[in-house]
């Protein structure tokens, strides 16, 4: 919680700014925090800035900084969406995370609002391989098993890597032969 009063007044007076371009860099540079620790952080202490009854909830484990920067990452993709929410419904929705896990909060979220799901993203992890980060729903995750089935006499290890891999093969061939 003190460092949480303490990013707050970092940020209140901008004392990162001389160095860093963001409360971000200077959490990560300076702080020697790791990227998601920083932003759980950042997101809490915003948050505890709009709603100060955070601060005793986080105190008595009622809500976690997990759930808090989860809440907070749900508002700003509403808000992509074109929705918005007032402090009363920001606060009935904490009100839903607390007392449960991150998985949990997640999915609470996801009830909330199905379009909320982190949108699909790729990022380079080194010059041969990028990580490719997707959300599905379960008739295509169904599909995939059976595909992974219909392929096992094959392919029978096959991981979601190689299969990717071979409906891709199959379908370039098809497409483009």
């Amino acid at each position: 919680i003190q460092i949480l009063h303490l990013l707050a007044e970092l940020e209140k007076r901008r004392l990162y700014s001389h160095k860093y371009p963001s409360l971000f860099d200077y959490c990560v540079k300076e702080l020697k925090y790791s990227s998601g620790s920083a932003q759980r952080r950042i997101d809490t202490m915003r948050a505890m800035k709009l709603m100060p009854e955070i601060e005793q909830k986080l105190q008595t484990g009622e809500l976690q900084m997990a759930s808090v920067s989860q809440a907070q990452t749900f508002f700003r993709q509403e808000l992509k969406q074109g929705k918005s929410y007032d402090l009363k419904g920001k606060r009935e929705i904490l009100a839903k995370l607390e007392n449960k896990s991150a998985r949990e909060c997640e999915k609470e979220l996801v009830a909330i609002s199905p379009q909320s799901v982190c949108p699909d993203r790729r990022r380079e992890i080194d010059s041969g391989r990028t990580e490719l980060r997707i959300t599905m729903n379960q008739e295509l995750v169904s599909k995939l098993d059976k595909l992974k089935a219909l392929l096992s006499h094959k392919y029978p290890h096959l991981t979601d890597q190689e299969l990717v891999c071979v409906l891709a093969d199959f379908a370039l061939k098809k497409l483009d032969p």
